[in-house]
């Protein structure tokens, strides 16, 4: 009926294939993929002799290169237009893939949070002896405390025992003064028009606004005020973005477009709730499995951009790809 041809409708597999495939290889696996098979490699020893050629070529090109800056001091503040769209997940989703990727940073939760993020981290199994929370360590002075670490996240949760006695906004300044990292993701929930949040708003070099696909919620009078009151600050409107948690898909966009001022910078997938369950039985924070990782790592990438410098951008192409010949190498040998 179609004359051999045929409408798509999705888009074309190919091209969701170069996306993720660093370009060096793509020849590689066109080669692989061809339809006839005379056109393809016809035996192992042939593809590992390319294999060979690339990583020969991208280990002196790697030698040439100097290690990559690592970024000057950077704050990113992250929160929920309104409670319950997932600030904190998109903190450790955005963690997740530093850490991932090597970068060090440090993530801090809000003190006038509820203490969600010593819960998620099983505080009572992991935090380290003799750790002080950071506004204590504020209010008192203290200095070369424990720190929480996990290789290249240093953990800043709320006390879950409550504020410390005499916290007030001018607090939360001198908390992040106290930070000596050179990138900090900052949990603040829904807490806009908290005191101490003001100042910081507009020394943020980042602010993430997290909505969800609830339209009822991101259509109220409070959400279009805080929203005005976000892009109505005296700064780069580049800075300040939104990105969708739990998105089901393009119908949201679609319906949700003339409510936001400005389009996505990305959009994390709806998770299945069970594999949540599944996690927190486990003790395990989601963004760690491997499946739900590479679907972060995949949709994350335009944060990583404006948070890490170009060139360790360039490093996780690089890494990526290195990854990939080593693993074809092992299935081949």
């Amino acid at each position: 009926l179609s004359n051999g041809s045929f409408y798509r409708l999705v888009p074309n597999p190919w091209d969701l294939v170069e996306r993720q495939v660093p370009l060096p290889l793509l020849p590689i696996l066109q080669k692989l993929l061809r339809t006839d098979p005379a056109e393809r490699y016809q035996n192992a020893s042939a593809l590992k002799q390319d294999l060979e050629q690339i990583e020969l070529v991208q280990t002196n090109l790697s030698s040439s290169r100097k290690d990559p800056p690592m970024a000057a001091n950077k704050l990113i503040l992250i929160g929920s237009l309104y409670a319950g769209a997932g600030s904190t997940f998109v903190t450790l989703a955005a963690a997740k893939a530093l850490n991932h990727y090597g970068f060090p940073h440090a993530v801090v939760e809000l003190p006038v949070n509820e203490p969600e993020l010593y819960s998620l981290l099983y505080g009572e199994k992991h935090v380290p002896k003799d750790y002080v929370y950071l506004p204590a360590s504020v209010m008192s002075g203290r200095t070369n405390l424990v720190e929480w670490r996990n290789k290249h996240t240093t953990w800043y949760p709320t006390n879950p025992g409550g504020l410390e006695e005499g916290w007030n906004p001018s607090s939360t300044l001198k908390l992040l003064y106290a930070l000596k990292h050179t990138t900090v993701l900052l949990d603040i929930s829904n807490h806009w028009e908290d005191g101490g949040i003001q100042e910081v708003l507009e020394s943020a070099d980042e602010i993430i606004i997290v909505v969800d696909p609830m339209i009822s919620k991101l259509n109220r009078p409070q959400s279009n005020k805080i929203l005005k009151k976000l892009f109505a600050l005296r700064r780069s409107k580049e800075s300040i973005n939104i990105v969708v948690n739990r998105t089901p898909g393009m119908k949201f966009f679609r319906e949700a477009d003339h409510l936001l001022p400005k389009s996505p910078l990305f959009s994390l997938p709806n998770f299945p709730y069970s594999d949540v369950v599944d996690s927190v039985w486990k003790g395990e924070l989601i963004q760690e499995r491997p499946e739900i990782l590479n679907s972060i790592l995949a949709a994350i990438r335009p944060l990583l951009s404006r948070i890490a410098p170009s060139s360790f951008l360039g490093d996780i192409q690089q890494n990526k790809m290195d990854g990939m010949i080593r693993r074809i190498f092992k299935n081949i040998s």
